[in-house]
């Protein structure tokens, strides 16, 4: 598989997509994980009609094709032309940060590109770390640990989360954490609102940034047009500790949200982001 992954990746990224929308007009025959993408649709916009949201679902299939084509060519080792299709608007609300020297958390979701978005090192002129799960095949996960660290990106596994940032010296250091994710069952210690009420929701980065006292900034993504990102840094907070508990991670779903429901084709609508709702949601 690793060895069919990069084989694919030397494709000019035009023939990439061209293959994708091939396996998008297959889409609308075998429907991949309809079911489960009408379903969110649904929890998310219960006032929409039946054909509104479908509507979406055919958007988003178009979508997630380009979306694979890209990330398959960012898989090419010596493809680093990043800059020509992400673009950070208003860095100075990072940067206005780290030349204090205080750390930062960069928040972000399922929206738009965000593999592309290991060239923030080299956009920020900063280091940046970011957390990663661990990949049962070793060969598909050394293929991934490479394809995101082109621009140096700092990555360390998640269960090492606290460990590597308790010991990482950098007082500059930027942290990108992708806080979307439905938690497991026996870990929920937080319900949001992030389109429905009781929304089970990681809370992990605000932890984080009030036990070290670390800025919090959410990261819009706006798709401009095919290949094309702006992201949006938006400052939530430099002062974490003057929060109560789970309040920042409120804020930060619903700037997501709102992120989402400009330009809800760009989520990824695949995942049981609400499996653990209520039973039985996805049955």
């Amino acid at each position: 598989m690793a060895f069919l992954i990069k084989l694919i990746s030397k494709l000019p990224l035009n023939v990439l997509y061209t293959l994708g929308n091939f396996f998008y007009l297959l889409s609308s025959v075998f429907g991949y994980r309809s079911k489960v993408i009408l379903k969110n649709l649904e929890i998310a916009f219960p006032d929409f009609k039946v054909e509104e949201r479908k509507k979406i679902q055919r958007k988003f299939y178009k979508y997630f094709f380009e979306l694979l084509a890209e990330n398959l060519k960012d898989f090419d080792p010596k493809w680093k032309e990043h800059k020509k299709y992400v673009f950070i608007e208003n860095i100075e609300v990072i940067k206005n940060i780290t030349n204090q020297n205080k750390k930062v958390i960069i928040m972000l979701g399922h929206h738009g590109n965000f593999e592309w978005l290991s060239v923030i090192p080299e956009l920020l002129q900063e280091s940046v770390y970011a957390v990663y799960n661990e990949v049962k095949n070793k060969s598909i996960e050394q293929l991934i640990l490479q394809k995101r660290a082109k621009y140096n990106l700092g990555l360390f596994p998640m269960k090492d989360t606290y460990k590597f940032i308790e010991s990482n010296t950098d007082q500059r250091a930027v942290y990108g954490f992708i806080a979307d994710q439905s938690p497991h069952e026996g870990r929920i210690n937080h319900r949001s609102k992030f389109f429905v009420e009781n929304t089970p929701t990681h809370v992990g980065a605000e932890k984080i940034a009030k036990m070290y006292n670390m800025a919090l900034v959410y990261l819009e993504c706006v798709q401009l047009r095919r290949g094309k990102y702006v992201f949006k840094p938006v400052l939530i907070t430099e002062h974490p500790r003057n929060y109560p508990d789970y309040q920042l991670t409120d804020l930060y779903n619903q700037l997501l949200e709102q992120n989402i429901r400009n330009q809800p084709e760009i989520y990824l609508w695949t995942h049981k982001r609400w499996k653990h709702l209520r039973p039985g949601v996805y049955q």
